[in-house]
């Protein structure tokens, strides 16, 4: 057993625990039947990132004698930030140009809550996540994602007053205990009284994202024969809650409990020998989970955008294109997007407060954006226009001009421009 006072070491077993996760979600969004509970992939998430993000909180009170909250928000920019921008520009820019002009201030709208990472809010008084409907928003998505964030800026704040004044690790487990009981009672009682709340609220999920941090504060792992059976019981949880959960059943209350302590066990033991190890390790689960964010913020859009352009549900082989496309969509975007943003010498060598600075900056360049687009292209289809003459090709026939659709797009930017 690893105390958590040292150094953090890069585990595989959660590379690949990510990437079971990320698949698990894939297949529910995808729509096949195999896992009807598939959306557990998100809980797991959450369990993770408080494991991760609650060690390193402590490891750096710690080791500094203090916690530097700004290099913890600029390491998180760093890590989230620019791939999420990417995704909601270009996400934003197809998905106007898509949909239906009732449809676009709505899908706008929805991009803007997802750069400020508010998606989670802005869904909540109108949108049942299980519910199919003939024009999904393709930022739905961004909920478990702003949840994360929400997180992350009230996490490292408990965790430097519980420190302050040197504050131990029994203060901050005790603290974290309480917030864990009492997140769960709300989230049973909200499950029950007002499901949409339950759902995608903070509040409801923080006993999530705290037991992950339990752990973190109590071990690491175990690397025991003991660890490794728990370690399989966990594994088996998370499988057969992908199995038996449907999206009918109340959710989150008691039924989240399953996935979410099946990914505490394997987190606590995923390392040890005798568990699941070489299952975690393969190359196709590290490969997913080393490509996993990426993954999450493109494979619903990629599922979604083609449906308001046919206007149709896809075939089963479009599903599969569309799942394929995602994975090489993925891939570019950790490779070119996060890899450089997150290692690139400029981003390593930007002080903290710098790259806070920019973070909000492209966060309120993306959300204009946003907006501005939507309000160009409104001003492109209101605006009157007389039909062109058809040009005649050498052949006869009449040309095709790219013109309406050019002008269109030099509107939506001009009312970007404007509005910025």
């Amino acid at each position: 057993m690893q105390g958590n006072g040292g150094a953090a070491e890069f585990r595989s077993d959660i590379e690949g625990l990510r990437g079971i996760s990320i698949l698990l979600v894939l297949l529910f969004h995808a729509g096949l039947p195999w896992t009807p509970g598939g959306f557990i992939g998100v809980d797991v998430f959450f369990v993770i990132s408080g494991f991760l993000i609650t060690g390193k909180l402590w490891r750096e009170s710690q080791a500094a004698g203090g916690l530097n909250i700004t290099r913890f928000y600029a390491w998180r920019i760093r890590r989230l930030l620019p791939a999420a921008l990417v995704a909601v520009g270009l996400i934003t820019l197809i998905g106007l140009l898509l949909a239906a002009p009732l449809n676009r201030s709505e899908m706008a709208a929805d991009g803007a809550a997802s750069a400020l990472s508010l998606a989670n809010m802005r869904f909540i008084g109108s949108v049942d996540y299980f519910a199919p409907t003939s024009s999904p928003s393709p930022f739905l998505h961004f909920w478990s994602l702003s949840v994360e964030e929400q997180f992350y800026l009230v996490w490292p704040a408990l965790i430097l007053f519980l420190t302050w004044r040197g504050g131990g690790r029994r203060r901050v487990v005790v603290a974290l205990l309480v917030a864990v009981l009492a997140s769960f009672a709300l989230s049973l009682w909200l499950t029950d009284a007002s499901p949409a709340r339950a759902f995608y609220l903070l509040p409801t999920r923080v006993w999530q994202l705290g037991a992950g941090g339990l752990l973190a504060l109590l071990l690491v792992s175990g690397t025991s024969r003991r660890a490794g059976l728990i370690a399989w019981l966990g594994l088996g949880a998370i499988l057969f809650a992908s199995v038996v959960l449907t999206p009918e059943m109340p959710y989150p209350g008691i039924a989240a409990l399953l996935p979410t302590l099946g990914a505490v066990a394997l987190l606590y033991g995923g390392s040890a020998p005798s568990g699941p190890l070489r299952a975690l390790t393969s190359a196709p689960l590290r490969f997913l989970g080393k490509i996993s964010y990426s993954l999450y913020l493109w494979h619903w859009p990629l599922l979604v955008l083609p449906v308001l352009w046919l206007e149709r549900a896809l075939s089963p082989i479009e599903v599969a294109a569309a799942v394929a496309a995602s994975i090489a969509v993925a891939w570019l975007s950790w490779r070119f997007v996060e890899q450089p943003f997150r290692y690139g010498d400029a981003s390593r060598s930007a002080t903290s407060w710098s790259a806070i600075r920019i973070g909000v900056a492209g966060i309120l360049v993306v959300t204009l954006f946003t907006q501005g687009f939507s309000a160009g292209l409104a001003a492109a289809n209101s605006t009157p226009q007389v039909p062109p003459t058809p040009s005649v090709s050498p052949s006869g026939s009449p040309a095709t001009t790219a013109a309406p659709i050019l002008a269109a797009i030099k509107t939506a930017l001009n009312g970007s421009l404007r509005i910025i």
